[in-house]
Order: C-alpha cells, then sequence, then structure tokens
C-alpha cells in the first residue's frame, strides 16, 4: 500500500458475515416453524379488536423491521428517515491482505481467496438498488490512491442503508396503535448496536419499561 506509515492500528475488532449469517438463522427459524418468507402487503393487516390479523396469523403484537422499506410504510413513513445509498466492489488483491484497512474508503477481506470488499460511497440522489458507473469509478480511484499491487473487479453491487436525521434509530411503539412497534434506522451500525437495543424493545413490549432517550420515536 501507498503511505504505509500513515495507519494505525485498531485491536480487537470484529467482523460479523451478515450474508453468512441469516441464511442460518432462517434454517432454523424454519426447523422451529417460526420463519414465513412471502411478500408482505400491508393493506393484508387488519386490526381485530386488541389484535392484527394477516392472511391466517393472528397477533397480539407486530414489529416492523423492515430497512429502507420503512418510506413505503403508512404506520411509521413519517418518521425522519434519510436512506442513503452505498455501493462496494468486489475485488481480487494480487497480495490479500490479512485486515480491513480503513482510508477513503474501506478495504476488507472476505476469507474467500484473495476476495475483498471495497467501499462504500454515500448518495442520496439515486436511491434505487443499481449499482452507478459513477460511483464504480470513484471507488476505483480512491483504491488505486491506495493499492500499489494488481487487483481485479470481480463484482459491483449496492444498497440502501435504513439512517436518520439524527443518526440514531427508531425503536418503539406507534403512538395510535400501542400493539404496533418498530425496529429500524440502524443505519451501518445494525451489527453492533441491534441486540442492545433490541432487548431494550423487549423490555418496552414485555415490561413497558421505556426505551432509551436515543432511540425513542419522535
Amino acid at each position: 500500500i501507498e503511505k504505509a506509515l500513515a495507519y494505525g492500528e485498531i485491536s480487537g475488532a470484529k467482523q460479523l458475515k451478515i450474508k453468512d449469517l441469516l441464511p442460518l438463522m432462517k434454517a432454523k427459524w424454519r426447523a422451529e416453524h417460526r420463519f414465513i418468507e412471502d411478500n408482505f402487503t400491508y393493506e393484508g393487516l387488519e386490526q381485530t379488536g386488541s389484535q392484527w390479523k394477516y392472511e391466517d396469523i393472528i397477533a397480539d403484537k407486530v414489529i416492523f423491521c423492515e430497512g429502507h422499506k420503512v418510506m413505503e410504510n403508512p404506520f411509521f413513513k413519517h418518521l425522519s428517515f434519510d436512506p442513503v445509498k452505498g455501493e462496494a466492489l468486489i475485488v481480487e488483491i494480487e497480495e490479500p491482505f490479512e485486515k480491513s484497512l480503513r482510508d477513503k474508503t474501506f478495504i476488507t477481506p472476505l476469507g474467500v481467496g484473495k476476495q475483498h470488499w471495497v467501499g462504500a460511497g454515500y448518495t442520496w440522489q439515486d436511491l434505487t438498488e443499481n449499482p452507478a458507473e459513477k460511483a464504480r469509478r470513484e471507488i476505483e480511484d480512491q483504491l488505486n490512491a491506495i493499492l500499489k499491487v494488481p487487483y481485479k473487479i470481480v463484482d459491483h453491487i449496492a444498497g440502501i442503508r435504513p439512517a436518520t436525521k439524527y443518526r440514531r434509530p427508531f425503536a418503539g411503539a406507534h403512538p395510535s396503535f400501542p400493539n404496533l412497534f418498530i425496529f429500524n434506522g440502524l443505519g451501518t451500525k445494525g451489527s453492533s448496536l441491534g441486540p442492545f437495543f433490541a432487548r431494550q424493545l423487549v423490555q418496552l413490549m414485555e415490561n413497558q419499561i421505556p426505551m432509551d432517550v436515543e432511540v425513542a420515536l419522535r
């Protein structure tokens, strides 16, 4: 790399491989008959007394955890979300990294041969999940400023972060429907913040213990 002496090292950092984790969780929940994979429609959700009905499911409580698709949710789209698009390149680097590197962009080894994840950029204008050529060039320029060894691009990916205007998650009950809940807006920190605030949400739902003021609905 260029400027080899310009970096510091953070000890104790961990990487959670979400794409590997989710299929394992789904398989576990399917085996326990606790998972249905289907397209959800808001129109199909009906209030029946103090409960909610969706097709043949009757629920005392409903939690919406839907990422940036919350912008289509009639119950919670009024919240101050600020979704932002990110893009990344999957590259094969001739001399693989053993650790993640943070400069103008992130370079993270994927543990698959010489493949690395490089990205991810920010844009608020184009909120489609289609990769953009402009973003590809920007990431390439950043990578070229860091690397001194050959690399090959094998994929270009894009996604939408469920970010919020105040950079804090939203977790809690709907003001008019106390058994409708939201858990969203974790942005790029979902892996680290998710478990902490999920436990708080369970305490709110089961024991009426208020959420941390930082994530309370506003």
